[in-house]
């Protein structure tokens, strides 16, 4: 009876790195990784930190007022990607909001040795995870 692996789908990308560059260290520790959401900024604070750095920048005064609160978001700001993994794919100031971090599933199967390899063809494209919902429901 054969043991080989029929093609099954992974992880391809994991929070913006290709999942077989990784070395076991690092996928241990990413699949450790827990994001701390609650220092993530609301829609309104990004808005209102974008503003009074806009503010500031065209060299306006800010209020007593809006500096404390410019300073608050600013640290809330730092302290989110300090606890969050950023996604490499929206640039460096926009952190990773899917849960895992999985960006990308690819298609693997069995190299005949018992290793893990990923497909190799036209069936070895990554599937982007814009529709999780489906492939979770299918």
């Amino acid at each position: 009876m054969s043991h080989e692996l029929n093609p099954r789908f992974g992880i391809a990308e994991w929070y913006g790195r290709s999942m077989t560059g990784l070395t076991t260290e690092e996928r241990l520790a990413l699949a450790r990784f827990q994001p701390d959401k609650s220092k993530r900024l609301s829609g309104s604070e990004k808005e209102r930190l974008y503003a009074l750095r806009q503010r500031q920048k065209a060299g306006l005064s800010l209020s007593e007022r809006e500096a404390i609160r410019l300073k608050a978001l600013s640290d809330k700001e730092a302290a989110a990607f300090q606890t969050n993994q950023i996604c490499r794919f929206r640039g460096s100031s926009s952190l990773c909001t899917k849960d895992g971090g999985v960006c990308s599933l690819r298609l693997y199967t069995s190299d005949g040795e018992g290793n893990t390899v990923p497909l190799e063809g036209e069936r070895s494209k990554f599937r982007i995870l814009d529709f999780i919902n489906c492939v979770f429901l299918w």
